[in-house]
């Protein structure tokens, strides 16, 4: 969702982004390979972030980063990024910033009286309009003479609340204080009515979503239907809510609209319950209809495509019996949804996944690919978002699937000579990193991998090992991790 920023900003994000990624040394070539950015501009974008971070009064001291004729050398000095901090700066000045407001608030501008507002000449509103009507065109939208959007107000809220949440992130200073406190005792109320407890982050993703939801129904947008995008194939129904849950969150809303009756706020209070489901907030509800089976059916044809499983042992795949209703709440949010759930800036270069997970996200592309298949009317859509929604799916299955049972796992023996309580320990940290496949055991085996001690037994031919005879430092971890990417990538 990164079409609002102008063009060179877009470019220094991704390329610092890529950098985070691939902290040290990194050469001109590597990084023309995998952002098509060539040398000239990369030197350029870094000249360009050191004014930026001048401009916007943010301290120096996130990286620090130089360049000679061959290589970039990056390096974090914080442990927070300065990423989602310029992203906030560059959307608040991009060029397209006004559009976005004007769709938001709807305010009664002809076309020359927002181009005389804000400044702009005819050809660069123009322009600006037809990068919003060609970017507005991917997610089924399109934009009125008017400046409003038009399209189903399912997929209109989805654009705002997108936009506003991954330009503004934290950063509220755009809703005034009384909007917050209503959206905040919302909040609050809504957790009491379902009794759940929502996280900084759900929470935050809650504030936007309500902001663009009140903001509508103050504008006379309703919700005057729930329903999932439609396949060609068949007509989602929509989920079956408790209807004394439902009533409850329209009462709710009545106490803020007094004006508008109950049956048309079940609607509304039915969409904010939706988002949480959709978002996997609260998914204690079994969804079941025929499309959900049949994408269902479809990615265990995934799953035998990429590993060798017989179709009677995919149901014990799932780590628990709410783990199959999680990918069903996740199909969910893909027909309802306009947007990925994911922010990731870039995905074609991750390495912690490259190295670590390139089947499971193979896997993931290709059940997207068949996903698309059921809504070709909203190709575009797939094809813009096809990396963001594979990533969402590769994350189910490192959440919600048993990885030992799709392949094999990386046998690690632990083994130190220091008693079973620091073997224990040595144990406790090592499985911390399960979603790696890994198997962690305490007897040299003839599957063994990796022999983890403070000893070296001659024996161990086919086995790699690796010694620590004091408690391992993160230059000890760091070797291990290679060493199972290793192993990875060489097995046949």
């Amino acid at each position: 969702m990164l079409f609002l920023l102008d063009n060179d900003d877009y470019q220094k994000l991704i390329l610092l982004d890529f950098l985070e990624n691939s902290e040290g040394t990194i050469s001109f070539q590597e990084i023309l390979d995998q952002l098509n950015i060539s040398k000239y501009f990369v030197k350029k974008y870094i000249n360009d972030l050191h004014t930026d971070l001048q401009q916007f009064d943010i301290p120096t001291t996130f990286f620090s980063i130089k360049a000679d004729k061959k290589n970039i050398y990056y390096k974090r000095l914080s442990p927070l990024s300065v990423v989602a901090l310029l992203k906030y700066h560059y959307g608040r000045r991009a060029q397209l910033r006004p559009f976005v407001d004007q769709l938001f608030l709807e305010r009664s501008l002809t076309q020359t009286e927002f181009i005389d507002q804000f400044l702009m000449s005819k050809p660069t509103f123009s322009r600006l309009r037809n990068k919003l009507v060609d970017y507005l065109a991917k997610i089924n939208l399109k934009l009125s003479p008017k400046l409003t959007l038009t399209g189903d107000e399912l997929f209109i809220r989805g654009f705002l609340y997108k936009s506003y949440f991954n330009y503004q992130g934290d950063h509220l200073e755009a809703l005034d204080q009384p909007t917050k406190t209503v959206i905040f005792t919302l909040i609050d109320q809504i957790e009491n009515i379902i009794d759940i407890h929502l996280s900084y982050a759900e929470r935050l993703k809650m504030t936007h979503f309500l902001a663009v939801t009140l903001n509508r129904i103050r504008q006379a947008h309703y919700l005057l239907h729930n329903l999932p995008y439609h396949s060609t194939e068949e007509t989602t129904p929509d989920i079956a809510w408790p209807t004394d849950t439902v009533d409850q969150v329209a009462k709710v809303l009545l106490a803020r609209f007094n004006a508008l009756n109950l049956d048309l706020l079940r609607f509304e209070a039915k969409g904010i319950l939706n988002f949480l489901y959709a978002e996997l907030i609260y998914t204690d509800l079994d969804y079941s209809n025929k499309g959900a089976h049949d994408l269902l059916i479809d990615f265990s044809k995934s799953l035998q495509k990429f590993f060798n499983i017989s179709k009677d042992n995919l149901r014990e795949l799932y780590l628990t019996e709410r783990s199959e209703q999680t990918f069903i709440a996740h199909f969910f949010q893909v027909t309802q949804y306009n947007f990925p759930v994911s922010n990731l800036l870039k995905n074609s270069h991750i390495p912690y996944i490259d190295e670590n997970f390139a089947a499971y996200m193979d896997l993931a592309r290709d059940f997207i690919t068949i996903f698309a298949k059921h809504f070709p009317n909203r190709i575009e859509y797939f094809n813009a978002y096809r990396e963001n929604l594979a990533v969402d799916i590769f994350f189910l299955l490192l959440a919600h699937m048993n990885l030992t049972k799709l392949a094999r796992p990386v046998n690690i023996t632990i083994d130190f000579s220091n008693g079973p309580a620091y073997n224990k320990f040595i144990t406790t940290e090592v499985e911390n990193f399960k979603a790696l496949n890994l198997r962690v055991n305490s007897e040299l085996q003839s599957d063994t991998d990796i022999y983890l001690s403070d000893l070296w037994p001659q024996q161990t031919t086919n086995t790699k090992n690796i010694q620590w005879t004091a408690p391992p430092t993160s230059l000890d971890w760091e070797n291990l991790g290679n060493l199972i990417i290793y192993i990875k990538k060489n097995r046949a």
